[in-house]
């Protein structure tokens, strides 16, 4: 991995656990993370006695270098229980892998390639602590042609959106962030968070990706007025 700079340190995060081998590159990750991110990070293997091995709500960072398929459902199923994992990101993946697998777990929130450069990473991490997504736009892309079969919106089951949940909508399918809506509304990040609440509960869906894949299928291309 390249070194960066020290003063392009990043703001401090919730814990972080990485789960794979204790190898040499484990480690120097997450001295990496504790330094650049200001949190704890523990390295650990799911085969370890007495797991899991850290005390604070953490994003895992699942290293699938060396998994199968099977594998990866079985370390996926064991982070998905852990009440302390509040999201799951896989690393030193293939260009190949499936996103249909992956995007079927509640607490799926990332990919990060074997050739993530180190910046992406830190970036990656620090904003899927922060509750957003960071995978391949190919992957998001993927997902809504394998679910396009799915039912349109049909005459008289339209959710009403209000203005400021569909602009929010809108901004999310694109990939921004709650903070770059709260930007773009001119509201607080909070009055973000209640659209979405909203939004989800009214077009049925429970995460970005499944909200991401409703817009795409039926609302309508924005005109050049952004309506």
């Amino acid at each position: 991995m390249s070194k960066l700079a020290p003063q392009t340190a990043l703001q401090a995060i919730k814990g972080v656990l990485i789960v794979g081998h204790p190898s040499m590159q484990n480690k120097l990750l997450a001295a990496l993370l504790e330094r650049r991110l200001g949190s704890r990070c523990v390295v650990a293997t799911l085969d370890e006695p007495g797991w899991p091995q850290h005390s604070a709500e953490s994003v895992a960072l699942l290293d699938i270098g060396l998994s199968v398929d099977e594998q990866i459902d079985t370390h996926m199923m064991t982070l998905g229980g852990d009440a302390l994992v509040t999201a799951i990101a896989l690393f030193n993946a293939d260009r190949d892998v499936s996103s249909a697998r992956l995007l079927r777990w509640p607490k799926f929130k990332g990919l990060f390639h074997r050739d993530t450069s180190e910046e992406q990473l830190l970036k990656g991490v620090q904003a899927i602590s922060n509750n957003d997504w960071w995978v391949p736009r190919k992957m998001l892309t993927d997902y809504v042609e394998d679910t396009r079969p799915a039912r349109h919106l049909q005459a008289g089951d339209d959710p009403s959106l209000t203005p400021k949940e569909l602009q929010s909508l809108r901004l999310m399918s694109d990939g921004a962030s709650n903070a770059d809506i709260a930007r773009s509304l001119n509201v607080s990040p909070h009055t973000v968070k209640t659209h979405i609440y909203n939004l989800f509960r009214k077009i049925k869906v429970t995460n970005r990706v499944q909200a991401a894949s409703w817009a795409m299928k039926n609302l309508e291309p924005m005109t050049r007025d952004g309506k």
